[in-house]
Order: structure tokens, then C-alpha cells, then sequence
């Protein structure tokens, strides 16, 4: 066969690929989506950001006087989101699935949100109030998580980054805690573990969302290129899931162990020994699908998840060099969020 008769057949052959796969991609049951929770939390969440008020600067750069008036200004707005998290939550899914523009302030509204409360933490630390300011970081986590549910793979983002502003703070206020305030946050974490968003729903429900975006201009060339896009940062996405998880697990496990150390006066051999006093089951490493790497000896202890590379490197943290690129490394419970 000459050279521009095989041309000619493969595109003849990549074409009529093309073909099928847009009649089975386009011949699935549009989706149907459970009834929204009434009340529903998410509403309250969008609610509360739009209140936030006087946000030209940031909480966590105001002085405690101005962190006081920013936080007395949008007392309702927390007031709000807190009636929010005492409720079932879920993104309108079928709603932004047809209007995602529409809807997109929702995303810039709950994010401030977040910053709002991490203010209320910091100004509680400024006053002294620790345990005050521990539990509402580990609120402001719980927040982030419930801001997912339903949701398409922006929400899931925008939903670790909410977890991220509560979580990097909680980690510098772990030497300051004592035993009996750091309990009802471990059982706090475990909840807000058990109850994530899993990365397999994520996925499910943003093919979702990519299936109706391509459908507006069904075209083979955009059904591949839409293809090669979503393997390409499909990856990259769940590890942010994972870097996630891992990092709640590893709050909690590492309050299990300060209590721990308290009572025995030692750091346990095993975190089989937590178990059930401390925590309600020995945590899992999402990159290993084993448990924390742990190791101790007399009151000291290491201890941390063997992060996105899935190499044991020995506890040698991750970290970031010159050119901002992701070293490999270990996650630790303070490592930076990325």
C-alpha cells in the first residue's frame, strides 16, 4: 500500500473510532442525582460567605484590634455557617451542572468564608484561648470537607483549600494543647475522615460534568482532546486527595500520640496501642494503603505517610527548591500545603 493510501487509511480508521465512541459516550442515560437535603447546609455556607463583609485585607495580616472589629462586623456570617454544619450538605449538583457560571461566585463566597473563620482561630490565640481557637480550626476543616459533596472536581479543590486554612494553623497549636483538650479533637478528625468525599465519587461526578460540557459541541477532535486533558491531570488531582487525607489522619494520630506520651510517660511501641483509648482504629497511608509509618523510642516517635512519590525516604520531609518544584519526600502532620 503506497504512503498516502496508509494515511488515508488511518485517518479513515481514527475517524470512524471517533464515531463510535461519540455514539456510545452520548448514548448514556443523562444522569440522575438524589434529591437535595432540605435544609440543606451548602445553601446556609453561600449564604454566610456573601455577609462577609470589610475583606479588603486578610485576617491572618490584621493586627488583633482590626481582627476584633472584622470578626464582631461578620458575627452572623459564622453564626450562619455553624447552623450550616449542624445540617446535611450537598452542591447543587443537577444546578451547576447547567448553569456553572452562574453558580461560580458560590466557590469565591465559601472560600472567604473560610478565611473568616480561620480569623476568629487567630484572634482566639491572640486572647489566649487555645482550646477555643484548636476546635475552630478543626471547624473550619470540617467546613472545607463538607463543601464537595456532590460537586464536580473545582468544588473538590476549592474544598481541600478550605481544609488547608484550617489544618496548616492547627498544626503550630499542637505543642499548646493539653491532653484533655486535645481528645474531642481527635474524635473531631476521625469524624471528618470517615465522612470525606472519596476520590473514586469525585471522579464519577466529574466525568459527569465533562460529559455534558463536550456535549455542547460534540466534535470527535474536542471528544479527544477533552480525553488526553482528563488523563493528564486526572493523576495530579488525586494526589491532592491523598495529600489531603493523609494530612487529617496524621493531625489526629499525632494528638493520639502527645496523649498517649502523657498518660505513659513514653512514646508506644506500636500505634496498635492507641487503639481504642486514642484512636478508634490505627489510620491508613492513602499512598501505601498500609498504616502510618510509624517508629518509637523512649519519649520520642516518627511519624508520617510516605507521600505522593510511594517511597519510604525514612521521615526526610518533602519540601520545595529554588525552581518552586515539589522535592520527594515524606509527609509529616506539619508539612507545608502546596
Amino acid at each position: 500500500m503506497k504512503r498516502p493510501l496508509r494515511i488515508l487509511f488511518a485517518l479513515s480508521v481514527v475517524v470512524a473510532l471517533c464515531v463510535i465512541a461519540l455514539e456510545v459516550f452520548f448514548s448514556v442515560p443523562p444522569p440522575t442525582f438524589p434529591p437535595l437535603p432540605n435544609p440543606n447546609g451548602y445553601d446556609d455556607f453561600v449564604k454566610a460567605g456573601g455577609l462577609v463583609r470589610d475583606h479588603a485585607e486578610m485576617p491572618y495580616e490584621m493586627d488583633r484590634e482590626t481582627l476584633s472589629a472584622f470578626i464582631s462586623t461578620n458575627s452572623e456570617a459564622l453564626k450562619l455557617v455553624r447552623l450550616g454544619l449542624s445540617r446535611t450538605c450537598s452542591v447543587p449538583t443537577a444546578e451547576v451542572l447547567t448553569n456553572f457560571t452562574g453558580r461560580y461566585n458560590d466557590l469565591i463566597a465559601v472560600k472567604r468564608l473560610a478565611q473568616l473563620m480561620a480569623g476568629e482561630a487567630r484572634l482566639a490565640v491572640m486572647e489566649g484561648r487555645t482550646k477555643d481557637a484548636a476546635r475552630i480550626y478543626v471547624e473550619t476543616m470540617r467546613f472545607g470537607s463538607e463543601l464537595s459533596r456532590g460537586g464536580s472536581l473545582i468544588h473538590h479543590l476549592v474544598s481541600i483549600g478550605c481544609e488547608a486554612i484550617g489544618a496548616a494553623p492547627l498544626a503550630k497549636l499542637l505543642p499548646a494543647l493539653t491532653c484533655e483538650e486535645e481528645h474531642p479533637l481527635i474524635l473531631a478528625l476521625e469524624q471528618i475522615d470517615r465522612e470525606q468525599v472519596r476520590w473514586d465519587e469525585v471522579w464519577r461526578l466529574e466525568k459527569i460534568f465533562m460529559r455534558h460540557e463536550i456535549g455542547k459541541t460534540p466534535y470527535p477532535i474536542r471528544l479527544i482532546e477533552e480525553w488526553l486533558q482528563a488523563r493528564s491531570y486526572k493523576k495530579n488531582e488525586e494526589q491532592k486527595h491523598n495529600r489531603n487525607d493523609a494530612r487529617v489522619r496524621l493531625l489526629a494520630t499525632e494528638l493520639a500520640l502527645r496523649c498517649f506520651q502523657f498518660d505513659h510517660g513514653r512514646a508506644p511501641s506500636r500505634l496498635e496501642e492507641l487503639v481504642p483509648k486514642y484512636l478508634q482504629r490505627v489510620p491508613q497511608d492513602p499512598f501505601s494503603g498500609q498504616p502510618l509509618v510509624y517508629s518509637g523510642q523512649g519519649t520520642h516517635w516518627l511519624l508520617y505517610s510516605i507521600g505522593p512519590n510511594r517511597v519510604d525516604d525514612g521521615g526526610l520531609p518533602v519540601g520545595k527548591g529554588w525552581s518552586n518544584q515539589v522535592s520527594n519526600g515524606d509527609l509529616l502532620f506539619n508539612s507545608p500545603y502546596y
